[in-house]
């Protein structure tokens, strides 16, 4: 924490972004170690840790003492270390879940047996009981050990002949290019590949089109899939089409839309030499060179107008509703999980944001009522923008009615006599020498009036011109 207060200040030192960067590496790493087993600790105890997490946060946003926690955590969409403990659980659960040898799940199935034991009635119940118990009938992939050392090391370090680099989104005329680079390459076959996801639903369907034999189909997935897991399962799909044809000696362009699948077969990096779909492929795609095969899998831009493509994605979304059933076993993926354990921790900060802003920060939570995906601030604002307007949104700042509250001064009012509100010393002061001028500036961008300082904070291009008055005008947020 001394090092973030030893390179930023109030209105110098570095960027917010900077600083949350080297808290989450050194001074949060801190917080989450151990945090499934601290969590049974005393109040009292945890309290000193979330006191340390709100120090840093008012440093990196460089907050006054008095700004609410809620706020803290809405503007650096940092959550309350209560839940972030119960996320990296949940990851870590899920993680050692697959791996049905370990001790872990021993210890977990003595350990849940216990809980309606007397000693469980006044004391909390550790993270990993509570989340093993709700996570115990997923039907996650499990094996022995990691795929990774059931595999074949020649499978693990072979490459797959990838490319997704030719194309890009931003290029003129793709639909014309990817027919050029097909007709350059000449290919005996040309197989296009591609999945659909329907989030309301919780169903995901994938197709494959044989461009150059006219041969199509598709199924429907009725377990909880990522958009990436469809797309890899189309692929593999594809290929075992290729080995059941009997294919030998043919030179075969396979084009999926979805670069991450691309990526995925492309790189040999742990991650995707541990997933099974990605190790079968690449036993698969194998098979195929023994049969002198040349194969090469190609990334194209989605609904871009590419025929072979648009077929692929038709077939895939028809096959959402009236496909056939996989009839292979498909695993929920972890992706899925993990995104869903953390909307709904977003969900309960929510909740506890809401109930504080009754009666803290009212004025704030009432123009933030829904949780950002991203921060207000970003590169192109300095520090000194930042703080300014940080403390205008939290309604924490140096102007005579909160100096008045904080016991700070011993009345309300500004020097010109009026009641000194940050609305007041900003934009209603009569001992403002640029106001005029400052309106000007505004009128081009700002639609009706009168305004509020509030709401020239919700706007960027406002934010900076409503900075450059207070500085001309030196007045102390």
């Amino acid at each position: 924490i001394n090092l973030l207060r030893s390179i930023s200040g109030v209105s110098w030192g570095a960027h917010p972004n900077t600083l949350l960067n080297i808290y989450k590496a050194v001074i949060r790493s801190h917080f989450d170690y151990s945090g499934m087993l601290i969590n049974t600790a005393s109040d009292t105890r945890l309290l000193k840790l979330d006191i340390l997490q709100y120090r840093s946060l008012r440093i990196i946003l460089g907050q006054l003492r008095s700004s609410p926690k809620h706020i803290l955590n809405f503007e650096t969409l940092e959550l309350p270390l209560k839940l972030r403990r119960i996320y990296l659980a949940s990851k870590y659960y899920l993680k050692r879940k697959h791996i049905i040898k370990l001790d872990l799940h021993v210890q977990l199935r003595k350990n849940l047996a216990l809980q309606s034991k007397p000693y469980y009635n006044n004391k909390k119940k550790p993270i990993l009981l509570r989340i093993s118990r709700k996570f115990e009938h997923l039907n996650l992939e499990t094996s022995s050990t990691c795929p990774y050392f059931e595999t074949n090391y020649s499978y693990l370090i072979s490459s797959l002949v990838c490319d997704n680099t030719t194309f890009k989104k931003t290029d003129i005329c793709v639909e014309k290019a990817v027919q050029d680079y097909v007709h350059t390459e000449h290919p005996d076959l040309c197989i296009y590949t591609d999945g659909s996801v329907d989030k309301e639903k919780q169903l995901s369907s994938f197709s494959v089109y044989d461009e150059t034999n006219n041969k199509r189909w598709g199924f429907k997935i009725t377990e909880t899939t990522s958009s990436w897991q469809v797309e890899i399962l189309a692929i593999k799909e594809a290929i075992k089409y290729l080995i059941n044809e009997n294919f030998t000696d043919k030179k075969i362009i396979l084009l999926s839309d979805s670069k991450s699948a691309v990526e995925s077969l492309k790189t040999n990096s742990w991650k995707n030499n541990n997933n099974t779909i990605v190790i079968e492929i690449k036993q698969l795609y194998h098979e195929l060179l023994l049969k002198e095969n040349k194969v090469k899998i190609i990334w194209i831009p989605g609904h871009q107008g590419i025929k072979g493509n648009e077929i692929a994605d038709k077939i895939a979304r028809e096959s959402l509703t009236n496909g056939e059933n996989y009839p292979n076993e498909v695993y929920v993926s972890d992706s899925i999980i993990l995104n869903n354990i953390q909307k709904e921790q977003e969900i309960k900060f929510m909740n506890w944001y809401r109930e504080r802003g009754i009666t803290i920060g009212k004025e704030f939570c009432m123009g933030n009522k829904i949780y950002p995906q991203n921060l207000w601030f970003n590169e192109t604002m300095w520090r000194g923008l930042i703080v300014t307007v940080g403390r205008i949104r939290c309604g924490h700042g140096l102007w005579p009615t909160y100096l008045y509250k904080m016991g700070m001064k011993n009345d309300p009012l500004c020097t010109c006599g009026e009641e000194g509100t940050i609305d007041h010393i900003i934009l209603g002061c009569t001992q403002r020498t640029y106001l005029d001028n400052f309106y000007k500036k505004l009128k081009p961008h700002v639609v009706t009036f009168p305004i509020n300082v509030a709401f020239l904070t919700s706007d960027k291009i406002s934010i900076k011109i409503l900075y450059s008055y207070i500085l001309r005008e030196k007045i102390s947020i």
